[in-house]
């Protein structure tokens, strides 16, 4: 078994009724001759059902056990992968989002689990979730390792700058020396009230990048946001990391994957900003064929955007409001 794990009997329910918190037990069970997982709630905790019941984007359903997740909640392909990384690989992951149309936000973390003996094909974690109002953007990193207190201090840099532009170019360019990339990062702020989107990246903001960015898809760069938002559906985070990956979503915007294509670009995670349950814009990391293409690690880079990104939606939300105050003035 993965990272020498030992297999044990162990009890399930009597596990996850021991935490506090609301909590489940997922299993992913390996497909035979295909690489689909079928991701199940073995068991869950009161607390967790009470969720079930109450949660906005919960179907409420009332619980079955060994059921698919996606019976009470929407599949999320950063759910999947999250559940993959601590069942199958070891290793705990963390999340932190929005819950749709209201005000609360989740705090999600995956601990790895041991299996039964006799499930060969079955991996386990136990999942636990948080339901919380956040008081502050900066409340989304995790101060319990290096990486994420650096994210911190690069995050706090950003209430220095005298403009969006110039905080969030300060950012991109710590964090792709954090990362020691040759990729890039960049966000684009969506202005829905002025119709109005823009591109910076670790040069800034160029208004020709915008028009050239539109015109490599056939339009203009707030339809480009506008499809985004479409494409993205339920999810919060697109993955691409194979050319599988592509032709997935050339079947939602066939015009942005081949401008992935005709751009060279290999490798790519973005999510949406999201400021007052509202999309703000959205972050991306792009990784390009360089002769040290194979070390870059594009799920570093999306882990990094998911820590700093409520920090930006923040300082691009309160762009947006200064610039409608600008313009009615």
């Amino acid at each position: 078994m993965t990272r020498g794990y030992e297999r044990s009997n162990m009890d399930y329910q009597k596990f996850v009724d021991s935490i506090c918190e609301s909590a489940c037990i997922l299993s992913v069970k390996m497909l035979p001759d295909s690489d689909a997982k079928e991701i199940n709630i073995v068991t869950c905790n009161s607390a967790f059902e009470e969720l079930l019941r109450t949660a906005p984007e919960s179907s409420k359903e009332s619980f079955v056990q060994n059921t698919s997740y996606d019976r009470y909640f929407p599949r999320s392909s950063s759910i999947d992968d999250m559940t993959l990384q601590a069942a199958i690989l070891k290793i705990p992951a963390h999340k932190f989002t929005a819950m749709e149309d209201s005000d609360v936000w989740a705090n999600l973390t995956w601990i790895p689990l041991t299996e039964d003996e006799e499930s060969e094909d079955i991996f386990y974690c136990c999942l636990v979730v948080d339901i919380s109002e956040i008081a502050d953007p900066k409340d989304s990193i995790d101060t319990s390792n290096g990486l994420s207190n650096t994210l911190l201090e690069i995050c706090g840099k950003m209430n220095y700058s005298t403009n969006m532009i110039d905080a969030v170019k300060g950012l991109l360019s710590d964090i792709t020396n954090l990362c020691n990339t040759e990729g890039r990062f960049c966000v684009m702020s969506m202005d829905k009230v002025n119709k109005k989107a823009m591109i910076v990246t670790v040069e800034g903001q160029s208004d020709v990048i915008d028009a050239s960015f539109g015109q490599s898809m056939g339009k203009d760069l707030y339809k480009v946001a506008e499809d985004w938002i479409r494409d993205f559906g339920d999810d919060d985070c697109i993955l691409v990391k194979t050319p599988a990956d592509l032709e997935k979503y050339k079947e939602l915007d066939p015009a942005w994957i081949d401008s992935l294509i005709n751009f060279s670009v290999e490798k790519l995670a973005m999510m949406p900003l999201i400021s007052q349950k509202e999309i703000v814009g959205f972050m991306w990391a792009s990784l390009y064929p360089t002769p040290h293409f194979e070390k870059e690690d594009i799920n570093l880079m999306k882990t990094i955007i998911e820590k700093v990104r409520f920090a930006v939606a923040n300082i691009v939300a309160n762009y947006q409001v200064t610039y409608k105050k600008d313009n009615l003035e």
